[in-house]
């Protein structure tokens, strides 16, 4: 009896190791149910739910680790028509289970809520390829029109774009297109345009946590600290953004405040800030009360501040240290009134020959080669920015495509795929008729240029603004070269 006993009992036990679990489900609406609520409520952690185009008027509460995606979320034309709308009232997705759990939202657009667009109170949550819009927060805080982020959440958001929303009314207002208090934050190849917050950050305002944005874009957003990005207590790593038309009173793209917790220290890498105003201090970057900046690798250009600092402005305490950086008005364009402002090595003061900042192209242009997004394919200048291969040389180029002169550029587009071309071997080969060698023709058009003054001239070989002898000699180095 004993044996046959333990006998069972070691079976049962070998039974329930090796019984498969209940495998996860797809669920899809409105096929099998009416609404998506009624998905989320009969799904299991690790289902998936698949929605088709339509307009979905509801407000949507996940408590378990599923994904809720449309039918294709790399289709921009199903991702506009596939909507959860609020109607108006509280929010329309909430995260609000464990903390353990792992969510997914994936090709929506997310619209007409008033508590946010979408709330995250805990989880590991991924939000990618969705459209947030017209979304406003207008409670006493105000905080996250777009998404809002809390302690217990750790939020991932991935090409996404954030258009329209809006974060606090008469009181609160933080984070127009995403709010994120405590909970860490990541946010990668993201458009913010237009979205506003009565306080801080149009685009993005964090408090307290640990905060990545990376290939970024942020226009035309506004607040009163930060018209873009407003940073608190716990400094963000900012990189590879754009910033453009952003306002505010304090930083017309970003703001800092207070940064004690940390190494107290914002880092911005491979960024181009270009014609963002603020009504006081800091065009570009203002530094609000206490924290340091470091900035590497970066293009400012265009930015107005009508006090003091139309690049960057300081604060009470903390250093400013700049490098390899291309910044119009240079050091006279930086207010440090409390710390020390470091002037290190690499900074340049000329017209940086972005591509057309007029219509949003802030790619550098280059003769060997720059991307142009709108045909989607590399396309030829006339001229080469003197920023192309001028960052700061311990910096990683190798994802920067071939010709580069294995040194990464400046800008927003520095280091990435999209970086434009070097000149051969790193260097400009002085063919100004592109007959393919270095020869009379060239020498021609050089001594026609004789003693003319400006920036950005192609044959200014020297790069001092004026064609003279120190270009000619310049120029002798190449005589014969063949391509």
């Amino acid at each position: 009896m004993i044996i046959r006993d333990f006998i069972f009992s070691v079976s049962a036990t070998l039974l329930l190791f090796v019984t498969p679990a209940a495998s996860a489900a797809d669920r899809y609406v409105p096929d099998e149910y009416s609404t998506i609520q009624a998905a989320v409520n009969a799904s299991a952690d690790g289902d998936s739910i698949i929605v088709e185009t339509g307009t979905y008027y509801e407000k949507i509460s996940l408590d378990k680790g599923i994904t809720l995606t449309s039918t294709d979320p790399n289709d921009p034309g199903i991702v506009a028509k596939t909507i959860i709308n609020a109607g108006g009232t509280g929010s329309a997705v909430t995260f609000f289970g464990s903390g353990t759990a792992y969510y997914e939202l994936r090709g929506f657009t997310v619209t007409g809520a008033d508590k946010g667009g979408v709330n995250c109170q805990a989880g590991n949550i991924t939000i990618r390829n969705c459209i947030i819009t017209n979304n406003k927060c207008y409670g006493v805080s105000g905080k996250g029109g777009g998404i809002s982020n809390d302690s217990l959440a750790r939020l991932t958001v991935i090409d996404c774009n954030f258009i329209g929303n809006i974060a606090g009314l008469y009181k609160g207002g933080y984070g127009g297109g995403i709010f994120s208090d405590r909970g860490a934050l990541t946010v990668i190849g993201c458009e913010f345009i237009q979205n506003s917050a009565r306080i801080e950050g149009g685009g993005v305002a964090t408090d307290y946590n640990q905060v990545i944005i990376r290939n970024c874009i942020f226009r035309e957003n506004d607040a009163t600290y930060g018209g873009a990005v407003h940073n608190s207590h716990y400094p963000a790593i900012i990189m590879n953004c754009t910033f453009t038309l952003n306002s505010a009173r304090f930083g017309g793209a970003i703001c800092e405040k207070e940064l004690y917790l940390g190494d107290h220290t914002l880092k911005v890498n491979n960024c181009t800030f270009y014609d963002n105003y603020a009504d006081d201090y800091g065009g570009a970057v203002s530094i609000r009360l206490d924290g340091s900046l470091i900035l590497t690798n970066c293009i400012l250009w265009e930015n107005i501040a009508f006090v003091e600092g139309p690049q960057i402005s300081g604060g009470h305490t903390g250093d400013i240290s700049i490098s390899y950086s291309c910044i119009q008005g240079g050091q006279w364009d930086i207010y440090a009134p409390g710390g020390a402002l470091n002037w290190l090595e690499g900074n340049i003061e000329i017209d940086p020959v972005l591509a057309n900042p007029a219509t949003g192209d802030f790619h550098l242009q280059s003769k060997e080669g720059r991307w142009d997004t709108n045909r989607n394919e590399w396309v030829y200048d006339a001229v080469s920015s003197p920023c192309i291969d001028t960052g700061d040389p311990n910096s990683d180029w190798t994802a920067e495509p071939s010709p580069n002169g294995q040194r990464i550029n400046m800008g927003a587009f520095g280091g990435t795929t999209q970086a434009s071309k070097s000149p051969e071997n790193g260097v400009y080969i002085p063919d100004f008729d592109d007959s393919g060698a270095v020869d009379e023709g060239d020498l021609k058009i050089i001594t026609e240029k004789w003693l003319i003054m400006g920036m950005s001239l192609l044959e200014d070989l020297y790069d001092d603004e004026i064609i003279n002898l120190r270009d000619f000699a310049v120029f002798a180095k190449y005589w014969g070269w063949k391509q």
